[in-house]
């Protein structure tokens, strides 16, 4: 098994298919869900829906691994969601 964990609030990480039209489709439903708003964090530092979003989409995803590869399907890819960027992120990865 291995996990990807981003250990940042406004940023996440997911696991589907990368393509330009789904990148627009995931930004279409995540505005539709997190809304502009008038968010109270918004008076400290502006980027709550950043922080919203994140919370939706999650901070790790784990998965088999499999002769020493990430077993995914065809088309699935790791994704780091930037919500409040761009920012110089770190990632850990641990194999298990």
């Amino acid at each position: 098994m291995a996990l990807v964990h981003i250990p940042h609030t406004t940023a996440a990480i997911m696991i589907n298919e990368f393509e330009p039209n789904i990148k627009v489709d995931f930004e279409t439903l995540y505005s539709t869900l997190v809304p502009d708003s008038n968010y109270l964090h918004e008076h400290v530092d502006s980027n709550a829906k950043a922080h919203l979003t994140a919370s939706l989409i999650g901070n790790s995803v784990t998965f088999p691994i499999n002769k020493g590869e990430a077993a995914l399907g065809v088309w699935q890819r790791i994704i780091l969601v930037e919500l409040d960027g761009p920012r110089e992120r770190n990632v850990y990865i641990q194999v298990i």
